[in-house]
């Protein structure tokens, strides 16, 4: 994880200096064009699919938990600052397809033998649906928000 912060950190000290602009200019083409496809490219490559039904239930229940977990964590800090019920569900709505980092946890976890293969492959199926559901619960969040107006 420290590539992670040292990177993100990286990006703040650049950020506060008047190079930022040229710097992001010149560094987001290579990054969108080369690094994130390669990236997933890795991802790809560590994935399996045998003994997968064996996990079936595991998936199910860690996709909910995912779901719910950013729904209501983003929902509750959206209502602790003070958005209405709607509007809260619709913030929370709003984290469910984020899973970067945990993409990134994930892979980190396997290169280090942290995480079995087969757990693996199922933490990315896990991830991967939560992304493919989230513009159905993002819809439904749209919906309450707008008949709340």
């Amino acid at each position: 994880m420290s590539t992670v912060v040292g990177a993100f950190f990286a990006g703040l000290a650049i950020g506060t200096t008047k190079y930022r602009q040229e710097v992001l200019l010149s560094i987001e083409p290579i990054g969108y064009c080369f690094f994130i496809p390669v990236f997933f490219i890795g991802i790809g490559l560590n994935l399996s699919f045998s003994r997968m039904s064996d996990h079936l239930l595991f998936i199910g229940i860690l996709t909910i938990i995912a779901i719910l977990t950013k729904l209501f964590g983003a929902g509750l800090g959206a209502k602790l600052a003070g958005y209405g019920y709607n509007s809260a569900y619709f913030v929370g709505a709003g984290m469910v397809s984020r899973g970067e980092m945990a993409l990134i946890m994930a892979q980190t976890g396997y290169q280090i033998h942290l995480i079995d293969p087969s757990i693996y492959s199922s933490v990315i199926i896990i991830i991967v649906t939560t992304t493919i559901l989230a513009p159905f619960i993002m819809n439904h969040a749209v919906k309450k928000a707008i008949i709340s107006y």
